[in-house]
């Protein structure tokens, strides 16, 4: 997978050349690149525009009553924190000499 930043340039060149004015925020650990669709927007313009947030870690739409509809994208910085953006197991076998199971999240 490319560099974050090769990944936010990727992006924000690609809103700007379907005419759409990107806004990029940092956030901790991560960078978030939002975007109005154009109320007229054409199917191409949609297949152009997913293939666009793809390119992300998370993305999806937000309906404004002010700005319209906003797209976003957000690219994580480096590797997630432990716990983040896996799958964490509810219970751990229980060790030697232990006859009940305990949750992960109490160790």
């Amino acid at each position: 997978m490319p560099a974050p930043q090769v990944r936010i340039d990727r992006i924000t060149d690609g809103l700007t050349s379907l005419g759409m004015s990107p806004e990029v925020e940092d956030e901790v650990g991560q960078t978030r690149i939002s975007a109005e669709v154009p109320r007229s927007a054409s199917r191409e313009f949609w297949e152009q525009l997913l293939a666009l947030l793809a390119i992300g870690d998370s993305f999806g739409l937000i309906s404004s009553a002010r700005r319209g509809l906003i797209a976003w994208v957000k690219v994580r910085k480096g590797l997630p924190p432990p716990g983040v953006g896996r799958a964490v197991p509810v219970h751990e076998p229980p060790a030697s000499g232990e006859d009940q199971w305990r949750s992960a999240t109490n160790t």
